[in-house]
């Protein structure tokens, strides 16, 4: 039970880092965006 949450956990952070890659991306090509424009 206790790997149980640990492992839950990990996937949790890792799926926070990949949101947050996800956003910087996004706020990157929205800076682009603006420049083009």
């Amino acid at each position: 039970m206790r790997n149980a949450k640990k492992k839950n956990r990990i996937r949790k952070k890792k799926m926070n880092e990949e949101y947050l890659q996800v956003k910087d991306i996004a706020e990157d090509k929205v800076k682009i965006d603006k420049l083009i424009q």
